[in-house]
């Protein structure tokens, strides 16, 4: 299996990681052609209000890219507005999924192939970044524990913003 490692750790003194991270999952979204899921802690806003990220989001919503959110708990107090009610606006292709405790790990999958990956960090931390490009392998694994977590009871669909 070859990987294309495009952006990797970032120690946390290092100034523009969260940039980084947001440039990243834009570019990512961008490239979305399929299908994008995002598996986070929560939607900050630091992060999820990003006026290019939020554009490539709704760009790639607008040409019928089905999105899978999910989310921790915390969304619901730090979530982006924006995103949240972005997702909710496009019933048809895209769906917030809130879980009852944070998840364990955090990424994204698009189309399948691509992963932003995050390294395992406290709340506070800002977390390892690893962008990889054409890695089915890894984006099914990550997929198969995406859909675990939808279906074993863990995560409930978000109607409303707001509701739980």
């Amino acid at each position: 299996m070859t990987t294309n490692v495009i952006a990797t750790e970032v120690s946390k003194e290092e100034q523009g990681q969260l940039a980084t991270i947001i440039a990243n999952q834009t570019a990512l979204t961008k490239a979305a052609e399929a299908s994008v899921l995002i598996v986070s802690g929560s939607l900050r806003r630091e992060m999820y209000d990003d006026e290019g990220l939020h554009k490539a989001m709704l760009d790639a919503l607008k040409k019928g890219v089905d999105f899978t959110v999910i989310v921790g708990p915390e969304y619901a107090t730090e979530g982006s507005e924006r995103m949240i009610s972005a997702l909710l606006a496009h019933p048809r292709t895209a769906c917030l999924y809130c879980l009852a405790a944070r998840p364990p790990v955090h990424f994204s999958v698009v189309d399948g192939l691509h992963v932003r990956y995050e390294g395992p960090h406290a709340t506070e931390d800002q977390p390892v970044n690893e962008v990889c490009f054409n890695v089915p392998e890894v984006a099914s694994t990550l997929l198969a524990l995406g859909c675990e977590m939808m279906t074993v009871g863990r995560a409930h669909k978000v109607e409303q913003p707001g509701v739980k």
